[in-house]
């Protein structure tokens, strides 16, 4: 106990120093937007360590920096985000020892955090798809010297290619990155309060059966343009594709990290493995190992 409370100070001091450089990166030219996603993690170690009053100043002085760097009303929804991110995420941390809860939580509300940006968007007169291709295309054509005519042309048809999957699989996606960010804070936050990720959030991965169900008949639905015709269920099908594949792709790697956890670089092994996902044909042997590795796991009758 006493050595836990020893360190309790220098930990929260590198949760602070964390903290102040992402509190003024927030007030860069689109600094914000990006800082957002890892500033609940030292206000995750603050709610840990026992200084709950201190990390509501936190949330409130960058809720602050947010509105002076011009986010406005979405300032205060970001703020209260974060704070409920410390809580609901810390408050996981510290009862249980399993990485899920906290893991699970945090995804919730990052989740509901994106949305809430979306809505304010649009809100203030974006338009998401629009802007984001004119943004697109107006990159291209500031290049277009260098490209040529015929390097523009198919540049300016990828990004339609782009957004029409963009427009289909977006909320896919948003809970893609939602898993993605929880798991950043949760790896950052363990590292600041001494807590490292116990080896068994992979070792113990193991996904519900109705995943695989799920997966395969959204994929038969998208590969044979089944309800293209009615939106709500396409983009819902192109959504569970992508989610399930990511989730499957997380239990492939989960399959080689069991086979390999116990070697001397292991943990070198497994960056390769991350890493390596980030190609396609890479991705999809992950999704192939996971459906294998599922599929052994269903009870014999």
């Amino acid at each position: 106990m006493r050595l836990a409370e020893s360190n309790s100070g220098p930990r929260r001091a590198a949760a602070f120093v964390l903290y102040v450089v992402l509190l003024g990166l927030s007030l860069l030219p689109g600094g914000g937007l990006w800082t957002l996603w890892l500033v609940p993690a030292p206000l995750i170690a603050f709610h840990v360590t026992g200084s709950r009053r201190l990390t509501i100043l936190l949330a409130s002085l960058y809720t602050i920096f947010l509105v002076l760097a011009g986010w406005n009303l979405a300032a205060f929804a970001i703020g209260a985000g974060a704070y409920f991110l410390s809580w609901v995420m810390g408050d996981a941390m510290l009862d249980s020892e399993s990485s899920y809860p906290a893991l699970i939580t945090g995804t919730f509300v990052f989740v509901m955090i994106e949305l809430v940006l979306l809505a304010f968007y649009r809100w203030s007169g974006g338009h998401l798809y629009a802007d984001l291709s004119n943004a697109m295309t107006a990159s291209i054509a500031q290049d277009q010297g260098l490209l040529g005519a015929s390097s523009t042309a198919d540049a300016t048809q990828a990004i339609n290619v782009f957004i029409t999957w963009l427009q289909t699989s977006l909320p896919g996606l948003l809970s893609v990155l939602a898993i993605l960010f929880a798991l950043l804070n949760l790896v950052v936050a363990r590292r600041l309060t001494g807590r490292p990720i116990p080896q068994s959030i992979l070792l113990d991965w193991r996904l519900p059966g109705s995943v695989v169900g799920v997966y395969i008949i959204a994929l038969a639905i998208v590969m044979f343009g089944a309800l293209r015709s009615i939106p709500l269920w396409w983009q819902a099908a192109n959504s569970a594709v992508l989610v399930a594949s990511f989730l499957l792709g997380i239990q492939g790697i989960a399959w080689v990290w069991r086979r390999i956890y116990h070697h001397r670089y292991a943990k070198l092994w497994l960056t390769l493995l991350v890493v390596g996902g980030l190609l396609q044909f890479v991705r999809s042997i992950y999704i192939l190992l996971g459906l294998i590795d599922m599929m052994r796991r269903v009870p014999r009758t």
